[in-house]
């Protein structure tokens, strides 16, 4: 039995769709960027991820090489499991704080009858005890591309402090 799930890209929307609020209201127009976009993991090793910010700095979008995981017979255990850790540096401006809405993963997986895969991410930002967790189940027989959006929405638990200069982070 073998399968491979396979990470083409992951498309992460920081600012579309009133993504990027003040506590009290939403507004398009307040100046946040992203400055800065790194990644770690073995689902994502140095040399292996593209990143293209926007030419108004508010989405990016990474694109994968090597983000596959697989098991069969002779596959190591830990080609089971990959993970990448993404940390985006922003430029918040005093007085705002921040939440991620919308997060778009694209890829495709491959499952014989009876094979079970997990895409799971988390969502929170560095130094804060508060996060979300979403996860999205595939089971076999399953061979297709897949767009996954996890909505976190305005009302999540996880937003940043006032003015933040703490990066956002996202463990996929």
């Amino acid at each position: 039995m073998m399968i491979k799930v396979l990470s083409l890209s992951n498309v992460f929307t920081l600012f579309t769709g009133l993504t990027l609020a003040s506590i009290a209201t939403a507004s398009s127009s307040i100046p946040v960027t992203i400055d800065l976009v790194k990644n770690s993991g073995t689902g994502c090793p140095s040399g292996t991820v593209s990143t293209t910010v926007a030419p108004d700095g508010k989405s990016f979008v990474l694109g994968f090489d090597a983000y596959i995981a697989e098991v069969g017979p002779n596959v190591p255990y830990r080609e089971s499991r990959k993970n990448c850790t993404l940390t985006a540096q922003l430029n918040i401006p005093n007085g705002y704080a921040f939440t991620i809405v919308d997060v778009n993963y694209r890829g495709y997986a491959s499952l014989e009858n009876g094979v079970n895969a997990v895409q799971q991410s988390r969502y929170f930002f560095a130094g804060y005890p508060q996060e979300a967790r979403l996860k999205t189940d595939f089971t076999g027989p399953y061979d297709d591309n897949y767009l996954i959006s996890d909505r976190l929405g305005l009302h999540s638990v996880v937003w940043s402090s006032c003015g933040a200069k703490e990066p956002v982070v996202i463990n996929t």
